[in-house]
C-alpha cells in the first residue's frame, strides 16, 4: 500500500510531465517547422526520473533529488529553445551536470541515513537482548 505522500508526489510529477509535454508541443507548433529533440524529450525527465522513481521507491526520494530532476528538465528545455532559435550555450551542459550531481548526492544521503537507522536498530536490539 502506497502512502498518501507517495501518491501525492507521483501525481505532482505526472502533472509536471504533462505540463512539459504540452509546453514543448505548443512551442514546436510556433517554431516555423524547426524541431528540437531536447524540446520534444523534456517531459521524459519528470516522468521517468520523477514519477517512476517515486513509484519504485514508494515515496518521495528527497529534496536534492527533486531539484536535480527539475534542473535536468529545465536544462533540456533551455537547450531546446536555443536549438530552435539557432544558438548554443555551454551553460546547459553545466546545468545537466549539476542536476546529475544533485541526484547522486541525495541518493548518497539516503544510503547514509538508512545505514544509521540500521545501526540504531541494531544497538537497540542488542540492548533488549541483555
Amino acid at each position: 500500500m502506497r502512502s498518501v505522500l507517495a501518491i501525492k508526489s507521483m501525481k505532482t510529477w505526472l502533472m509536471i510531465s504533462v505540463f512539459c509535454l504540452l509546453f514543448s508541443l505548443i512551442y514546436e507548433m510556433f517554431s516555423f517547422g524547426v524541431i528540437s529533440v531536447s524540446m520534444l524529450t523534456v517531459f521524459v525527465y519528470p516522468l521517468i526520473l520523477g514519477a517512476l522513481a517515486c513509484f519504485l521507491m514508494k515515496g518521495n526520494i528527497g529534496r536534492f533529488y527533486n531539484d536535480g530532476v527539475i534542473l535536468l528538465a529545465f536544462a533540456s528545455l533551455i537547450n531546446g529553445v536555443l536549438e530552435i532559435y539557432g544558438s548554443d550555450t555551454p551553460y546547459t551542459r553545466y546545468m545537466m551536470i549539476a542536476g546529475i550531481v544533485l541526484m547522486i548526492l541525495q541518493i548518497c544521503l539516503n544510503c547514509i541515513k538508512r545505514k544509521r537507522s540500521y545501526e540504531r536498530r541494531k544497538k537497540r536490539d542488542i540492548a533488549y537482548d541483555i
